[in-house]
């Protein structure tokens, strides 16, 4: 009935909904509204069916991470399957805070400073010959809480600007920590 090869051309999802909808026997066929709702699962547009779930993600997200934070947990006190769930978590509040919203912003940037995320994955990492200045100034320690430092703060200052006061507070500490950096790293400089 269908001699359609479509090899790489889409996606492994859309490959078996098209596989699906070329079988022989019509009962194995799926209906028109299976076909549709897997399409609007699996395509890249926005509907309100994937727009309402995401934002239901989103929120789910933004609770469970507060929750830890409210729950006084640390990293190595989080189970295996917390984590894993944290890690989507972050994904989802990462994107969120790049597309503007204030809590998502909140959120990951505390995530960053509590050290939840790498600072290598989260983009705001240096490179070039000031990376390599800042790494012989200072110390392991210090360098990794510089790298929070900057990772963090435009999650916090957007935060901040949106209302959430609660990043004052984190700001404080940043700004701190980048103030003690680049005394060391002028310190280091000048000797």
């Amino acid at each position: 009935m269908c001699n359609l090869d479509v090899g790489t051309a889409f996606s492994a999802e859309l490959q078996s909904i098209i596989s699906a909808c070329c079988q022989k026997r019509s009962t194995l066929r799926p209906s028109a509204v299976i076909v549709a709702q897997q399409l609007f699962e699996h395509l890249p547009f926005e509907t309100p069916f994937n727009a309402s779930r995401r934002v239901l993600e989103l929120e789910d997200a933004k609770k469970r991470v507060f929750d830890i934070f409210n729950d006084g947990l640390s990293d190595n006190k989080l189970s295996e399957t917390q984590l894993s769930t944290l890690k989507m978590d972050l994904v989802i509040l990462h994107g969120a805070a790049n597309k503007g919203d204030p809590m998502a912003s909140f959120l990951f940037g505390r995530t960053i400073w509590a050290g939840y995320v790498d600072v290598e994955s989260s983009g705001a990492a240096d490179n070039g010959q000031w990376a390599l200045t800042v790494a012989t100034a200072l110390n392991d320690e210090r360098y990794t809480k510089f790298q929070r430092a900057q990772a963090t703060q435009k999650y916090f200052e957007f935060a901040m600007q949106a209302g959430i006061n609660d990043s004052a507070l984190y700001l404080k500490s940043i700004h701190a920590a980048l103030g003690q950096a680049y005394r060391d790293i002028y310190q280091n400089l000048e000797a």
